[in-house]
């Protein structure tokens, strides 16, 4: 993989988004896995939109997860220079950021979300990573090296929450929170159907007392990605763990909704959202 990633990144962007999405559409063709769920998901969401519709942006989905894939495995060898000139980070935002020196910053899979640590590098915003471990040991280990080359800063879910709580004293913290979390989350609505969503950002939230951050880093038309953010403020947020995180995942949920309408086809629709 390491091979692979060195000589992908030799290859003009251009020609490598290209090559991508390609890529999506042959495992569209050939690897059957997920592909149900996916349409499902996407029939769930948009039910006012025909068959045919629902395939567009299915195939849509494919083509632009295999630019991300691609553009992710020539993202060990990303410089200053080349970050600077594929991402755009929305000056407002970058502002709100810069005047805290901690919080939690929520995302989702979405647009390209492997992207926002090392843009958060260049622009001197300490970020630490909540990932999950990957089943295959081989990938977690690239996946793993290929973020430190980003000077990613990482900790994965199965460690201690201390270490998390420890984090936000003087950095930003960030978690993906739009999977299914099952028993241990809370109930939330996402496009009008229920689903469960994590209690971790409002735990730290109150319990840190640092502020929360939504953001997408999105693929433009024009191949080049904007982030930003914006914080994310609930009036009258109660101090129970349970309640307060049903209202901070409903407005995450609504937040990401309205962006997903935008973009459709940036959003992971793989995962078993609804159960």
């Amino acid at each position: 993989m390491r091979i692979i990633s060195f000589l992908i990144s030799n290859i003009p962007r251009q020609i490598l988004l290209k090559i991508g999405s390609y890529f999506g559409v042959f495992v569209k063709i050939f690897i059957k896995k997920r592909k149900d769920v996916a349409l499902k998901n996407i029939k769930q969401s948009f039910p006012n939109l025909n068959p045919n519709e629902h395939l567009k942006i299915l195939n849509d989905t494919y083509k632009h997860f295999g630019k991300i894939l691609f553009e992710f495995l020539s993202m060990p060898y990303f410089n200053k220079r080349k970050l600077n000139e594929i991402i755009s980070f929305d000056k407002e935002s970058l502002k709100i950021l810069s005047d805290h020196q901690s919080g939690i910053i929520l995302t989702a899979h979405f647009g390209n979300w492997e992207l926002i640590q090392p843009i958060f590098n260049v622009n001197d915003l300490n970020l630490v990573l909540i990932a999950q471990v990957q089943r295959n040991k081989g990938a977690n280990k690239f996946f793993t090296w290929a973020r430190k080359q980003t000077k990613a800063h990482i900790i994965f879910k199965k460690e201690s929450i201390s270490k998390m709580f420890k984090v936000l004293k003087e950095n930003y913290l960030g978690l993906a929170i739009d999977q299914y979390a099952g028993k241990s989350g809370v109930p939330v609505t996402f496009f009008g159907k229920q689903t469960s969503s994590p209690i971790g950002p409002s735990l730290f939230h109150l319990k840190a007392k640092v502020p929360m951050f939504v953001g997408f880093c999105i693929l433009k038309s024009n191949n080049k990605y904007e982030i930003s953010f914006k914080k994310l403020i609930i009036e009258n947020l109660a101090q129970d763990i349970k309640e307060s995180s049903i209202l901070i995942n409903q407005k995450f949920n609504y937040l990401l909704e309205n962006e997903i309408k935008k973009y459709p086809e940036q959003f992971f629709w793989f995962h078993r959202k609804w159960r």
